[in-house]
């Protein structure tokens, strides 16, 4: 986003120039109320082809709300392939609760869990909570 100008990059292999997609579902997050334009690029065309461009309006009804709440859904299964041994899995469910789960390995190699399981956003970006250490044998 730059200004009140939105940009979505999709990319699909060998490109959409010659076959463009007939639909697609792309979420954009939450606006402040305002004006925007909306642009979809194909990195991979010629100069960045355009493949949709739109004007959008975001009335109070639908921009950020007054209280904390995710401006965007961050489920998903995050880790860095350079840093093997590690991973976070997180679930956001739309009425704004989140569980996570970050799986690591102590420093005897044995597996840890850690998870969120209650809490709240204190801001837009920041979920705030208690996180517990499961430690146990292997069930099976």
């Amino acid at each position: 986003m730059s200004g009140n100008k939105i940009t979505v990059s999709i990319s699909c292999g060998g490109g959409f120039s010659s076959v463009p997609p007939t639909s697609f579902d792309v979420e954009l997050g939450r606006f402040p109320a305002g004006n925007y334009t909306l642009e979809v690029i194909d990195p991979a065309g010629a100069g960045q082809t355009i493949l949709y461009a739109t004007a959008l309006t975001v009335t109070e009804r639908h921009a950020i709300p007054p209280y904390n709440f995710p401006v965007v859904d961050y489920t998903d299964h995050w880790w860095n392939p350079q840093e093997s041994g590690w991973g976070i899995s997180i679930m956001q469910h739309p009425s704004d609760r989140l569980f996570a789960v970050w799986f690591v390995y102590n420093q005897s190699g044995l597996p840890v869990w850690y998870t969120l399981q209650s809490g709240a956003w204190t801001s837009h970006a920041d979920f705030t909570g208690p996180v517990y250490k499961t430690t146990g044998p292997y069930f099976g």
